[in-house]
């Protein structure tokens, strides 16, 4: 199965499920994005086969990396002593200011923030047919899917 078809199927299981498997370490780091709060907004797209490639999410995460609108959060991630940066405030899109509120990456620090270290994509980078509200990046084609047993 590849990484779309991969990602597709696992926003299909809704978020009970998908917080389950991250708990317990069932989830591929490329999914965490889809496990998070504030990501089932995205699910219905992904699910339905809106999903962009890996190279063109990865393409937007490097972009994002570097984005004027990052903000720290001072708590730390998984015990790694790392703070999370989002795209504004976390999981509060605000459009008018070019902010989506997607998790972005880590960094060592509250001031690191030109160290910014991408782990997986935030749900909207998932979306093919999302753009950046800061216009960083477009809509992309989404991947040709094909699940088993689907027409």
């Amino acid at each position: 199965m590849n990484a779309a078809t991969e990602t597709m199927r696992l926003a299909r299981l809704g978020m009970p499920q998908l917080a389950a498997m991250a708990a317990t370490g069932k989830l591929r780091g490329r999914h965490l994005g889809l496990a998070i709060e504030g990501a089932s907004e995205y699910h219905e797209a992904i699910a339905s086969g809106d999903v962009a490639s890996e190279e063109d999410q990865d393409a937007r995460a490097s972009t994002c990396s570097t984005c004027p609108n990052l903000t720290p959060r001072g708590f730390r991630v998984l015990g790694l002593g790392r703070v999370k940066f989002y795209c504004g405030e976390p999981f509060e899109a605000d459009e008018s200011r070019g902010r989506c509120g997607c998790p972005i990456g880590t960094a060592e620090s509250p001031d690191a923030i030109k160290q910014v270290r991408v782990e997986h994509p935030g749900p909207r980078l998932m979306v093919a047919s999302k753009q950046c509200p800061s216009g960083r990046f477009r809509a992309v084609e989404r991947v040709s899917l094909t699940v088993e047993g689907e027409s």
